[in-house]
């Protein structure tokens, strides 16, 4: 459209009409022919300055051309992650605030107010999927932790009553007093992933039930203990 434009005004002495000669103010352009070549190698630079000015939101827009959501579930595993992405949204959502609501390159002005916008929406996206990524990451060590808790809590519950089921039963109760140390820390990333996803959200996943839970195992747990002592 500029070079366009331009070429409109070079072609205006064509439009004039001379006194007694037409062709008088049409002789114009081809008399300054070499002046165009300065004018197109002027144009030619300006807008070479213009990409480079507007190389300067190139890594401000590089989220639109990735999948965030795949991006955050197959990279951001511990809380130590998450927690530096969440300062870096904050920290970029700043900085774009920052940048310049127009660009001025010699007679050309740009609005950056689609690209600032366009920043803010794919931080959004990315605050988002991190976000959910956390809440999915705490649901997930809950949702083990319960399957552990259901075998743990059939197989304490369990009346064996021959001595075959009774020998099942003991096997089985060490098996899962065996594999409790390995659970526990899952109790932990939980609790810690939860507080960090109310810091950033306002609220967490309620964990209270699983805690029941786990209560309610571990009182069972130490009842059965204490029986066998008393057998044995």
């Amino acid at each position: 459209k500029y070079y366009r434009e331009m070429k409109k005004f070079i072609q205006i002495p064509e439009k004039f009409g001379g006194l007694n000669n037409p062709e008088l103010f049409k002789s114009l352009i081809d008399r300054n022919s070499q002046s165009f070549v300065s004018v197109y190698q002027k144009a030619d630079s300006l807008f070479q300055r213009l990409g480079r000015a507007l190389t300067h939101f190139k890594d401000s827009v590089v989220l639109g051309s990735i999948d965030v959501e795949a991006l955050v579930e197959s990279t951001i595993t511990d809380v130590a992650d998450w927690e530096y992405n969440f300062k870096e949204v904050k920290a970029k959502g700043r900085q774009a605030e920052k940048l310049p609501s127009v660009i001025r390159v010699d007679c050309v002005t740009v609005s950056t107010t689609p690209v600032k916008a366009a920043i803010d929406d794919q931080l959004q996206r990315l605050f988002e999927a991190l976000l959910i990524a956390l809440r999915k990451a705490v649901a997930k060590h809950i949702a083990e932790i319960d399957e552990f808790l259901d075998r743990g809590l059939e197989a304490l519950s369990a009346r064996p009553e021959t001595v075959e089921e009774i020998g099942k039963t003991n096997a089985m109760h060490a098996e899962i007093s065996k594999e409790k140390p390995t659970i526990k820390p899952l109790f932990q990333a939980a609790e810690t992933k939860n507080r960090l996803l109310r810091s950033v959200a306002g609220s967490g996943v309620d964990l209270s039930p699983v805690n029941a839970r786990w209560e309610k195992f571990e009182l069972l747990l130490e009842f059965q203990c204490i029986r066998n002592v008393e057998i044995y």
